[in-house]
C-alpha cells in the first residue's frame, strides 16, 4: 500500500540475496516507505568478517579464507587441530554440526554446507571452545539498547557488544558460558532475519 506521507518500515522475514535485498528497498522507495536497516547496515551485522574486528576479543579466534585453494595453502597457518567450521552467515545445522575434528572432516563439513545453502562470504574457521550449549542467550539491541527474553536480566558482555554496534539499528546478540563461567560473544546477526529462539512473540513485539 502506498504511504501519502513518508513511514518507516521494519523488515522481518527470510535471509536476503544482494539482489533480493536491494528490490526490497526499491519497492519500498516506490511506495514512500523508508526500510529501517539500510542496505550497508545489513551486512555490517549479517556478515561475520565485517563485525569481527570490533569484538575479537570478546569471541572465538577467527581466520577468514577466500576459497577452498587459500584455505589448503593456508590452514597449517591457523595451528588448530580442531575446528569450528561455518561462512560469514552461518554455521552448519545439520546431525554432526559444524565441528570437525580433523583436516578431512573439515573439508567435509565446508561441502556440506556448499551443498545446503551455498557459502556466502569468506570461509571462517574458529577455534572450539568448551561452552555450555545451554547458557547460549540471544539478546536483541535496538540503536545500542539491550534486551533479554528474560526481562531485566542483561549480562554485562551483552551491554558492551551492543555499545559497540549502537550505530546499527537492529542487531541480535548470541552470548554464551564456557565451563568456567566466563562469557564469549558467539556471533551477532541482523535482527530482521534473526530467529526468536527462547523469545515469547509478545515480548519481541514489546521491544520494537
Amino acid at each position: 500500500i502506498k504511504c501519502e506521507q513518508k513511514e518507516r518500515l521494519l523488515y522481518r522475514g527470510w535471509m536476503l540475496s544482494h539482489e533480493e535485498d536491494l528490490e526490497l528497498h526499491k519497492f519500498a522507495e516506490k511506495n514512500n516507505y523508508d526500510i529501517v536497516t539500510s542496505i550497508e547496515e545489513y551486512y555490517q551485522s549479517h556478515h561475520m568478517h565485517k563485525w569481527y574486528d570490533r569484538v575479537k576479543d570478546q569471541t572465538p579466534k577467527t581466520w577468514f579464507f577466500k576459497s577452498m585453494e587459500d584455505l589448503k595453502e593456508n590452514i597449517d597457518q591457523t595451528g588448530l587441530e580442531r575446528f569450528f567450521v561455518k561462512d560469514s552467515v552461518k554455521s552448519l545445522t545439520t546431525k554432526n554440526g559444524s565441528v570437525a575434528e580433523n583436516k578431512s572432516e573439515l573439508f567435509e563439513v565446508i561441502e556440506k554446507i556448499e551443498k545446503f545453502k551455498g557459502l556466502e562470504g569468506f570461509i571462517c574457521i574458529r577455534e572450539v571452545h568448551n561452552f555450555i550449549p545451554e547458557s547460549e542467550i540471544r539478546y536483541f539491541s535496538v540503536k545500542g539498547n539491550v534486551f533479554s527474553p528474560y526481562g531485566e536480566n542483561v549480562t554485562g558482555m551483552a551491554k558492551k557488544i551492543a555499545e559497540k554496534f549502537s550505530h546499527l539499528p537492529f542487531i541480535s546478540i548470541d552470548i554464551i558460558k564456557d565451563q568456567n563461567g566466563k562469557e564469549w560473544l558467539v556471533e551477532i546477526g541482523d535482527g530482521q532475519v534473526s530467529d526468536l529462539k527462547m523469545w515469547k512473540h509478545e515480548n519481541f513485539i514489546n521491544v520494537l
